[in-house]
């Protein structure tokens, strides 16, 4: 659910809220961001400006930054970003062997489940599992990314 304080309007799921929106330059959709020390990140284009600014906000917040095709990204609401035609970064915040899973998943290989796919939406998903101190440091990454965006501006 999204509230624009604009329009003052409520809009139920990403999909509403780009359909009424089609002037939006750049979007984020930060999802599973507490769990490890590494940034998985897909984008609306390979070569694009958020993506490049990503790879240089995680070298300034001393965060490693793996990004993947978007087929190789599980889905979020950066797809209905994406399909709005926004250019549109995903992000996560995982350990780097979960990245590995996740990929070896999507690929077809057989693996064990990633240890975050074993956390996200089940009963084991609790603040227990949350990782203050990297999600301090995610949040500063993404702090990063901002003001690269604007000063691009």
């Amino acid at each position: 659910v999204y509230y624009d304080a604009a329009q003052a309007r409520w809009y139920a799921g990403s999909r509403a809220f780009f359909d009424d929106h089609p002037r939006i330059d750049y979007a984020l959709n930060i999802d599973v961001f507490a769990y490890g020390n590494s940034v998985f990140a897909t984008g609306s284009h390979p070569d694009g400006l958020l993506l490049r600014w990503l790879h240089l906000a995680g070298k300034e917040a001393g965060l490693p930054v793996r990004d993947v095709p978007r087929g190789r990204y599980p889905t979020s609401d950066h797809q209905t970003m994406m399909n709005a035609g926004v250019e549109t970064l995903g992000i996560g915040l995982v350990e780097q062997a979960d990245i590995d899973g996740i990929l070896a998943l999507s690929g077809g290989k057989p693996a064990p489940a990633p240890r975050i796919l074993q956390i996200i939406h089940t009963s084991a998903d609790t603040l227990a599992e949350v990782r203050p101190e990297q999600m301090a440091r995610g949040i500063t990454l993404v702090e990063q990314l901002i003001r690269i965006v604007d000063r691009s501006q």
